[in-house]
């Protein structure tokens, strides 16, 4: 972590994620992880994810985790075995094509929220259809059962009926519709009062967001949105919509993740100057805090982990085919807009770390020769 700024991550901050990482499994290190970060004020208090997929077997990484012997009560550490239960028994369905699968699972520790101790992590998990299926009443109905089921492995609940009704209405599907969902990430926020989910959806275009805004009967100002969303689908190559569901309906307060496709650093792609530019201009960055994300991105060597083979071996292409990189990014910058009662926007960060381990092919050419 010496290598993030201050201006994004405090020193108490980096205290308190340590704190984290010493007591969760050590795969997770093999990861991606990062922070998420306020960008329109000075402070720099930072919360903490961090993720693992089925091929770091997920499920069994998140079983795994305890909270003995660390200052935090173990009881935050619950969801999480609960959760890689869940995901297991995901697994062992897979042998049903049509069934949504769970790919990669991320844990949001709102370290902002809650300064003086360790709750449950947030989990984000990713859900897919059968691309074949994409559009198919039988297929929205099949990950709308695996929402429930998650929802019901960490609450020990079902589903109010009144929440399941509007998640149900976020995923209508029309003949012919080609704003239809066909993936999305889950977001269940464990920590927080209230006991609804979040969506994370990608749409192809400006139209596509507010279509789908407008048919979830999501209760703002389309109107007052629109000239927001069709200046960042300019700015950006990718856009992620956010939106939170509770028994009451569509929240609010909406989330737009802007991103570029290349995932290149501010160094090799101009436009995250330009966004970042526009974020400090319209106040939603503080300039501090734009040039700790201009310097953030970069790499190093990890020489932790080299391997038993690289340790022993005398072949160079093996030792370097075991060598181990942390690449740091950013992730993405998202805007979020609510209406109180008039339009207001702020900004958040989002960068982090990925592994990277130079092996495949490399090591086999070597081993084989």
């Amino acid at each position: 972590m010496s290598a993030v700024p201050v201006q994004l991550v405090s020193l108490e901050n980096r205290r308190r994620i340590s704190g984290i990482v010493d007591v969760l499994p050590k795969e997770f290190g093999l990861r991606t992880f990062g922070f998420e970060c306020l960008l329109n004020v000075e402070s720099a208090d930072a919360d903490f994810f961090v993720s693992t997929d089925v091929s770091l077997d997920g499920p069994a990484i998140m079983m795994n985790t305890c909270g003995d012997g660390s200052e935090f009560s173990d009881s935050g550490f619950e969801c999480v075995r609960k959760f890689g239960a869940f995901w297991k028994r995901v697994l062992v369905q897979e042998n049903n094509t049509m069934s949504p699968l769970v790919d990669d699972v991320w844990l949001e520790y709102d370290l902002r929220a809650n300064p003086a101790s360790l709750s449950a992590p947030g989990i984000f998990y990713w859900t897919h259809s059968n691309e074949e299926m994409d559009g198919d009443i039988q297929q929205r109905d099949l990950l709308i059962n695996r929402i429930s089921q998650a929802y019901l492995a960490l609450t020990k609940t079902n589903l109010p009926t009144s929440l399941l009704h509007h998640l149900k209405q976020c995923f209508v599907v029309e003949r012919n519709d080609k704003y239809s969902i066909k993936s999305v990430h889950i977001g269940m926020m464990i920590s927080r009062k209230s006991s609804g989910l979040r969506l994370v959806i990608n749409f192809p275009s400006p139209e596509a967001i507010l279509s789908f805004l407008r048919g979830a009967g999501w209760p703002g100002s389309i109107c007052s949105l629109s000239p927001f969303v069709e200046e960042w689908y300019e700015m950006a190559d990718r856009v992620n919509l956010n939106i939170d569901i509770s028994e009451k309906g569509l929240g609010m307060k909406l989330g737009f993740e802007l991103s570029f496709c290349n995932r290149r650093s501010p160094a090799r792609e101009p436009r995250w100057a330009f966004l970042l530019d526009y974020l400090v201009r319209n106040k939603m960055c503080c300039p501090s805090k734009m040039e700790g994300l201009m310097t953030y991105s970069g790499y190093q060597e990890y020489p932790a982990i080299k391997g038993i083979i690289a340790e022993s071996s005398e072949t160079k292409a093996i030792k370097d085919a075991c060598r181990m990189f942390l690449i740091r990014k950013i992730f993405h910058i998202k805007v979020v807009y609510d209406e109180v009662p008039a339009p207001v926007l702020i900004a958040k960060g989002y960068f982090g770390v990925i592994s990277y381990f130079r092996r495949g092919e490399i090591y086999k050419t070597a081993a084989s020769g």
